[in-house]
């Protein structure tokens, strides 16, 4: 279900906006199914980004988050 969500925003920003060649997504480290949903769309993981600040967690659901990227083909 998130991959055909994902995939239809995809197809509506393009139409929108032709030029667009690239999509980016975040998500938090601990949310592994989000994370498996994007890379089974096509998203790859190009930069992780960890806190070694404990409190950070009294704040935010992990100490890690990811950047995905996709490229869009035309």
């Amino acid at each position: 279900m998130f991959g055909i969500l994902t995939e239809e925003i995809i197809r509506y920003l393009v139409k929108i906006d032709p030029n667009i060649s690239l999509a980016f997504t975040q998500i938090y480290g601990h949310n592994v199914p989000a994370i498996k949903a994007n890379e089974k769309v096509g998203f790859k993981v190009v930069q992780i980004k960890e806190s070694a600040n404990e409190e950070i967690l009294n704040y935010l659901p992990s100490n890690k988050k990811l950047l995905l990227k996709k490229e869009l083909f035309k």
